[in-house]
């Protein structure tokens, strides 16, 4: 599936030394020159709000049943307005 991506994220590189993530990087990046690579840390939330970006802005996809993906995103307001009223 790494051949194919459009974009691979990275996590867990707060474990790692720099050294070990580059050459992590550097391996995703020859088994996928055209992949984007995104570093997102879940503790700080660095590259978070730019992979979210990405994820709102890309086009909508067809299946492979014809029909069409679209990403249905909410916002944090209206997350914590539907666990508080126990609607999902």
């Amino acid at each position: 599936m790494l051949k194919f991506a459009d974009i691979v994220v990275i996590t867990k590189g707060d474990i790692v030394s720099q050294a070990e993530r580059e050459v992590f990087a550097f391996q995703v990046r020859r088994a996928n020159a055209k992949a984007r690579i995104m570093h997102v840390n879940g503790i700080t939330g660095q590259g978070a709000s730019e992979l979210t970006s990405l994820f709102l802005n890309a086009p909508d996809t067809a299946t492979l049943d014809g029909g069409i993906h679209k990403i249905i995103t909410t916002t944090a307001k209206e997350q914590r307005k539907s666990c508080q009223t126990g609607r999902t």
